[in-house]
């Protein structure tokens, strides 16, 4: 069993350790969004700081990523690691922003921890002493390499 501290502005936020792929880890603030159906986002001002797009990383061009928070741009690729406390993600899927405006382009924080990951935990979120802990369950320790897809649906007014 794991804790990590916070909340950044209502919403459970989790201090983690990434690394990135041939490089040093960057510790960071994420805000866990289990609404997300994602694994890792990081946000522009992050991944810019931090060269994370930088040569040799093989990513793919994000096509129609989006949320609560609006659209999103960027680039697919994996970290090599992501550490939580005593718990080590291995090569997670993750989002590397290039919003310039919104969310994901926020400074205060390095990203999003998805449902992809969340799902590998039990979740106690404990409003009330400030804290989160964390589980292991039957599923974590395996590969992220399943695609997965979603599906967009926009209503429009029949008169346009």
């Amino acid at each position: 069993m794991g804790e990590a501290p916070g909340q950044e502005v209502g919403h459970p936020s989790i201090e983690a350790e990434l690394t990135p792929s041939g490089a040093l880890p960057i510790k960071g603030k994420f805000v866990l969004d289990i609404g997300s159906g994602g694994a890792l986002s990081l946000y522009s001002p992050f991944v810019a700081e931090h060269r994370l797009l930088g040569s040799g990383l093989k990513t793919i061009r994000s096509i129609g990523a989006g949320g609560a928070g609006g659209k999103t741009t960027g680039q697919i690729g994996r970290v090599s690691e992501l550490k939580i406390g005593r718990f080590k993600i291995v090569s997670p899927i993750t989002l590397f922003s290039e919003d310039k405006a919104g969310a994901f382009a926020s400074t205060e924080l390095a990203g999003n921890i998805g449902q992809q990951l969340a799902c590998r935990f039990k979740l106690f979120l404990d409003y009330n002493r400030e804290r989160i802990i964390l589980e292991p369950t039957a599923n974590f320790s395996e590969p992220f390499d399943r695609a997965y897809g979603g599906l967009a649906i926009s209503a429009e007014d029949k008169d346009k």
